[in-house]
């Protein structure tokens, strides 16, 4: 997605950030590597959003997520994009 890994913790999880921060975003498989999404209408988090500068940029990600083969959803002027356990990451633009 163009985000820059500013630390590795072992095997296990990677933080990474946009523009030099400590971390904006921090991933983990500590429920193992290729865990089962959660059953449909399981209590849990729906997405998160990542808001980008301008449509310039979300284009950009669009772009690095269809190369990579990760299916893209439309969304409004949003796009959603899902991991293979089914977790799920609105990229908009504005606030």
């Amino acid at each position: 997605m163009g985000f820059e890994v500013m630390q590795r913790y072992g095997p296990s999880a990677l933080f990474v950030s946009a523009g030099g921060y400590h971390h904006h975003i921090g991933l983990n498989t500590w429920a193992g590597v290729g865990a089962p999404p959660p059953p449909a209408g399981a209590v849990g988090l729906r997405h998160f959003t990542v808001r980008l500068p301008n449509a310039g940029a979300l284009e950009e990600v669009a772009v690095r997520l269809r190369e990579a083969a990760i299916p893209v959803e439309t969304v409004g002027e949003a796009i959603l994009a899902s991991d293979p356990s089914s977790n799920a990451i609105l990229l908009a633009t504005g606030t």
